[in-house]
């Protein structure tokens, strides 16, 4: 499969003629060069209103090239071009953020890496393009997570009808000494782009995990709480979707 510059004809006509050689030539030519050409033109409009600063545009360029550059000749597929060129547009939206900058980079190298690509899907930048930097974070912690699960508790009191409310924040665990709180926003957005699954009312079993809970529940409870609070206990996991995602822009 071919590149096609009619499928960008506008950023084709942009296009400085080495990056067009570039492009037509073996996949292999300047590969780096050219996709570091393509981020100072898909930034320029957003340098003239000022929205992002030229060394932000430069500093994504080279850390773009310099990943696309370190791919072996062998490995280099140009048939995911378009996919690359369309996560360095949704990338102008985050350059201001140097880990954000880092993960779109991972996202265009992978994308041009037979060796990382083959799973990589076009929704992947437009699913990032939706990330904030808090949650690229939260996708990080997943990522180092202990076998990528996060535990999660609450405590809460039930009422007489049944039904229940929270007493404390979730706490969020990754199995690996690392216990956090306030990242509920990052669940529900990861959750509605299909990245990861919030099992609310089940709980992973193990005595490693048992033990995991044990020790949400105490730290939940040093913050004076009812005695008839309950933990509530809970999990996420990576979908399918997740899976590929967060390999393609973490790895």
């Amino acid at each position: 499969m071919s590149f096609d510059p009619n499928q960008f004809s506008p950023m084709w006509e942009a296009l400085p003629d080495s990056a067009k050689e570039s492009l037509l030539g073996p996949p292999s030519k300047e590969l780096g060069n050219m996709i570091g050409d393509i981020v100072h033109i898909l930034g320029t409009p957003f340098r003239m209103i000022k929205i992002v600063s030229d060394e932000k545009v430069e500093q994504f360029a080279k850390r773009t090239k310099e990943k696309v550059s370190a791919i072996p000749d062998e490995n280099r597929d140009s048939t995911k071009l378009p996919i690359a060129v369309k996560t360095i547009e949704d990338a102008k939206y985050s350059l201001n953020d140097e880990g954000m900058q880092e993960i779109f980079s991972n996202l265009i190298a992978n994308s041009l890496n037979n060796t990382k690509n083959v799973d990589i899907s076009i929704r992947f930048s437009t699913v990032l393009s939706q990330l904030s930097p808090k949650d690229a974070l939260f996708l990080k912690k997943i990522h180092d997570a202990k076998y990528n699960n996060i535990l999660t508790g609450k405590l809460i009191v039930k009422n007489g009808d049944g039904s229940h409310h929270p007493v404390t924040k979730i706490v969020f665990d990754t199995l690996n000494d690392n216990v956090f709180l306030g990242f509920e926003q990052s669940t529900d957005v990861l959750s509605s782009l299909g990245v990861i699954e919030v099992h609310k009312e089940a709980w992973l079993v193990s005595d490693e995990y048992n033990s995991e809970y044990q020790n949400i529940e105490e730290l939940l409870r040093t913050s004076g709480v009812p005695n008839n609070s309950e933990l509530e206990k809970g999990y996420i996991s990576l979908t399918t979707f997740g899976q590929a995602f967060l390999k393609a822009c973490l790895e």
